[in-house]
């Protein structure tokens, strides 16, 4: 496969996290796990080929808070693809939205820096 091909030469992976010594290598394994899974390639397709979203983001936050469900927003602080930017947006938008920003940690912080999720 393609995708697998490349992963050995990608590296992105390690880009995502704040400290780069992290060691990739499980990430790498939970990839190449989920690449080979028989249903990823119809699963991918569904994904990349399902229609367009009938609802703006704003719109979809609006009904969110009419149906009160529960929104809570946690990103690490040197997340290069998912910068803080989106959660402030949200959260204007939001108020009463429990906010972490978590740092040092990049787009992985549950992965990152576990315990700091816990609290």
């Amino acid at each position: 496969m393609y995708a697998l091909s490349m992963l050995p030469t990608c590296p992105f992976v390690c880009d995502v996290y704040a400290d780069h010594s992290t060691n990739v290598d499980n990430v790498f394994s939970c990839i190449v796990e989920t690449i080979r899974h028989p249903a990823s390639a119809a699963s991918f397709a569904s994904i990349r080929f399902a229609p367009q979203r009938e609802l703006s983001f704003s719109e979809t936050l609006s009904r969110c808070q009419a149906n009160n469900v529960p929104i809570c927003l946690m990103y690490g602080e040197e997340d290069p693809w998912v910068t803080p930017l989106w959660g402030f947006q949200v959260k204007k938008q939001v108020p009463e939205a429990p906010y972490y920003q978590i740092s040092p940690a990049g787009h992985c912080p549950h992965d990152e820096v576990p315990k700091e999720q816990i609290r």
